[in-house]
């Protein structure tokens, strides 16, 4: 009898112990799928994240990029049109027939760093302490006496023969003729002879050739004369 319980304890022990096992062979797959799913979505969480992170980054970066290119380009501007060339536009009509009113040229910058103004050269120059440019024509090369007499410009004694004048010159201004130009400066003189402020009058005087801004010869509008003037 004790053997038969012996038994029948025996084969119940082993009956639950293979139940346990199924049991845990049964939820164990679904316990390690639960944790594949888990660890699948947290990988995917990071990569996202890197992902989202690489993106700020590359916006930063990019902004950076473009910061450097603009600083680059305003730079390269602010030389350009301080040392090599600039656009300027014309007020008033002292440069008639040649130059109107209205015109637009580029104005040459660096040509005179390395060559001297020539007579007839046109250029700019700021007067009255710059509160104004003015744009006028090279007469008179340094150390040339200049005359202005009976409507002619007379230079070391004789006659300029010139034909950029747009009518016979009126008046005469206000200098003490003969008047010899410095060294380094210009006398220079509007192609409207009887309506340009220029050096025939002392408060414009001759030009010192650093204080001219540049020459002008391109002429970018209008269009109808595009081209370089003489």
């Amino acid at each position: 009898m004790d053997e038969k319980n012996n038994n029948l304890e025996s084969e119940n022990n082993n009956f639950f112990e293979n139940e346990t096992k199924k049991d845990e062979n049964e939820y164990l797959p679904e316990d390690k799928e639960n944790s594949n799913l888990q660890d699948t979505k947290n990988e995917e969480e990071q990569s996202l994240n890197q992902e989202e992170n690489k993106d700020n980054k590359s916006v930063g970066w990019e902004i950076l990029l473009f910061l450097r290119d603009l600083a680059i380009m305003i730079i390269v501007v602010a030389l350009f049109t301080t040392f090599i060339a600039d656009r300027t536009k014309v007020i008033g009509n002292s440069m008639e027939p040649h130059i109107h009113d209205g015109d637009l040229f580029v104005l040459n910058k660096i040509t005179y760093r390395f060559s001297e103004p020539k007579r007839y050269d046109i250029i700019v120059f700021p007067y009255n302490h710059g509160q104004a440019n003015y744009i006028k024509r090279i007469i008179g090369l340094p150390g040339e006496t200049v005359q202005i007499s009976n409507g002619e410009i007379i230079i070391n004694g004789e006659l300029l023969g010139e034909d950029f004048g747009m009518e016979e010159i009126r008046y005469d201004g206000n200098q003490d003729y003969p008047l010899t130009v410095p060294e380094g400066e210009y006398f220079v003189m509007g192609d409207n002879r009887n309506n340009s402020t220029d050096s025939r009058y002392q408060d414009v005087g001759t030009i010192k050739k650093e204080d001219i801004i540049g020459k002008a010869g391109l002429r970018i509008y209008p269009f109808s004369g595009f081209g370089f003037v003489e």
